[in-house]
């Protein structure tokens, strides 16, 4: 019996070892029942091949020359075993056990890791088939009959043996040239075959390789022993390190999702909300994409990819009601946790969840409209979450909380979130207009026309866009264009709207010792990358960037007339009064102010005005800009100037 080589019974048990050892992670892993599935089912393909090869490799065993009727009969024997088992790899020599079981891991790491939502069962049912076809051609082309019909092509092509090479043999062995020896055909006579032998190159080879001293020859033969003996050992090893470090790879390479992929430009992510989309909502709308997708750094090898877009609108026209849109899509992919589709039917859930509590919570008010509807997407398994909610009051910072409809689905491996808001619109076209938004982005082609959705009804006469007064009028300076982009302003406590650059953040300023009680007053200032967060919580579109603001708005109220005197205190009290060089305007209505440093400029007002029951109102306004933007300042200032009735 011959030993079987160390490396190959190491190989061996390293490959169960590194099978049992997957099969025990696997199953124990946070991978749920798939992974235990997977698990049991590749330990039960390689058990099954391992079974199917021991009786097909002992059936095929090389056939005893020997013991053969004869040579043709030897060759037919061998053809028909190849042809019939040939998808069955045989166990050969320098055959170490884990070359076989690494490939399997590494199949199964990929299907949990990175392709567990895309290749589907068909396609693993192509892989095997593959496999199996290339390993029973590369069977067929190894096997003796492989190598003889291989060899017999060859020979004749090039003109040194006839084609029909078997019905020449036996010819030669019936004439007595050749003898047959069970399954093979020998010369007859020795002579023969050394004088056609004479002419070959290997002939003189061997003629000199005698001439050689026995020493060397020895050497040569024991090196070329070594070599026969480590190189099986050494590809194998190699092999082993290559596996490896694909399996490392495969670890280290994000999933891939599906069926849904990942966007490819946040343009997908704002395809729904097409030009002739925002054109049926708003007058004039501004539109602004982000990627939101949560990565480790910066330079995080994985940053071209957008799990996480948002696509936001909002009108930037000024005397028309406040309207805000945005499409979210979230895109799962599978991982050791679970499918793509796993994960976001859990997230789906926190959503439906929070949705019921939110509810709840609210019994005895409006009902939430909190509904779960199956089948509003193309897919089966797409949920809705429909939330709406229709407060419509601004707060004391100017931010108005208007009527909102969002939608959260799931389909398959991604969430999409539609938001749709607008300024004293009804239920029915918040729901219409957000349901119609929901299936352009699920790709449905039964989306309503936007066009043909009820408008709400007019402003009420107490709005802030209906108390605006206009045209405008110049108290020093530009004024705003009458469909310039800005923002009507309507402070809590402020008798009188104003407009200025929408992305704005407004706040109470601090209360000091002498500031009566009846006095309210706000800063503002541009939105800066520190506070944008919860800007955006506010109005999603909000954006930075643009020119240096600085607001500061003030008014005091008194039942009754107040005497100059107080209105003096409440203006001295206003920060940075100290030498103004105030000016009257000619109609006496009002009072300004120009200040210019060699970085800013500031342009403030100063007005009284009546309140209801007779009594009075002081107003103070000043707006800070860069030097190259005083126009700016100007048209924030005329445009409150203009509210007390002042025509420049």
């Amino acid at each position: 019996l011959r030993r079987t080589p160390r490396w190959k019974l190491t190989g061996t048990l390293a490959g169960w070892a590194a099978l049992l050892g997957f099969v025990a992670y696997a199953a124990g892993s946070d991978g749920g029942p798939d992974a235990g599935r997977l698990a049991v089912l590749i330990a039960a393909v390689f058990a099954l091949r391992s079974l199917v090869r021991w009786p097909f490799t002992h059936a095929r065993t090389p056939a005893d020359p020997e013991t053969a009727a004869e040579p043709a009969r030897l060759l037919r024997r061998d053809r028909r075993v190849t042809l019939a088992t040939g998808f069955a790899v045989r166990n050969t020599e320098g055959d170490p056990g884990l070359l076989w079981v690494l490939p399997w891991v590494l199949l199964a790491v990929w299907q949990i890791v990175g392709g567990r939502d895309v290749v589907t069962g068909w396609a693993w049912a192509g892989t095997v088939a593959g496999a199996t076809l290339s390993t029973w051609l590369y069977e067929n082309a190894v096997s003796a009959w492989g190598r003889y019909s291989l060899a017999r092509v060859w020979f004749a092509a090039t003109g040194r043996l006839p084609w029909h090479l078997m019905d020449f043999l036996r010819e030669a062995h019936a004439k007595g040239v050749l003898r047959q020896a069970g399954g093979v055909y020998r010369f007859r006579h020795i002579e023969l075959r050394n004088r056609l032998a004479a002419d070959l190159p290997e002939a003189d080879a061997q003629d000199a390789d005698a001439q050689e001293p026995a020493r060397y020859r020895r050497w040569a033969a024991a090196l070329r022993a070594a070599l026969r003996d480590a190189l099986p050992g050494a590809v194998a090893g190699l092999g082993v390190l290559l596996l490896l470090a694909t399996g490392i790879g495969l670890l280290n390479t994000p999933p891939v999702p599906g069926p849904h992929p990942y966007p490819a430009s946040l343009d997908d992510v704002c395809a729904p909300l097409s030009r002739q989309v925002l054109g049926a909502l708003m007058e004039d709308p501004r539109q602004v994409a982000r990627d939101e997708t949560l990565r480790q750094s910066d330079d995080d090898s994985d940053s071209d990819v957008i799990a996480s877009g948002l696509c936001v609108a909002d009108e930037q026209a000024p005397f028309r009601p406040e309207v805000q849109v945005s499409v979210k899509t979230q895109t799962m992919a599978g991982d050791l946790g679970g499918s793509g589709s796993a994960q976001a039917r859990e997230q789906f859930a926190v959503v439906l969840d929070n949705a019921r509590k939110e509810r709840r919570s609210t019994r005895g008010t409006p009902p939430a409209d909190l509904t779960t509807t199956v089948g509003i997407s193309s897919a089966p398994t797409a949920q809705v979450v429909r939330r709406v909610h229709a407060p419509s009051l601004p707060s004391s910072s100017g931010t108005l909380f208007m009527p909102t409809a969002r939608y959260t689905a799931r389909d398959d491996n991604r969430i999409v979130t539609v938001e749709y808001t607008e300024e004293y619109g009804s239920r029915e076209r918040l729901t219409a207009v957000a349901e119609s938004l929901l299936r352009r982005t699920l790709g449905r082609d039964d989306a309503r026309d936007l066009a043909t959705v009820p408008r709400s009804p007019e402003p009420p006469e107490d709005s802030r866009l209906a108390r605006y007064q206009r045209p405008e009028h110049a108290l020093h300076g530009a004024v705003w264009g009458r469909n310039e982009r800005s923002h009507i302003w309507d402070l809590g406590g402020l008798t009188l709207p104003f407009r200025a650059p929408k992305d704005l953040d407004c706040q109470f300023s601090d209360r000091t010792k002498d500031m009566p009680e009846d006095a309210y007053a706000y800063d503002c200032e541009n939105v800066t990358d520190s506070d944008l967060s919860y800007e955006r919580i506010k109005n999603p579109a909000v954006q930075t960037g643009g020119p240096r603001l600085r607001l500061h708005a003030a008014q005091l109220n008194c039942a009754k007339r107040c005497p100059q005197k107080t209105g003096h205190a409440f203006a001295e009290s206003r920060p940075g009064t100290a030498r103004l060089p105030w000016r009257r305007t000619d109609d006496r209505r009002a009072y300004y102010a120009v200040r210019r440093t060699e970085k800013t400029y500031e342009l403030t007002v100063w007005t009284a005005f009546g309140g209801s029951g007779g009594g009075t109102r002081f107003f103070w306004l000043s707006a800070r800009v860069d030097r190259d933007e005083a126009g700016l300042a100007q048209k924030i200032v005329n445009s409150a100037y203009t509210q007390v009735g002042g025509e420049g």
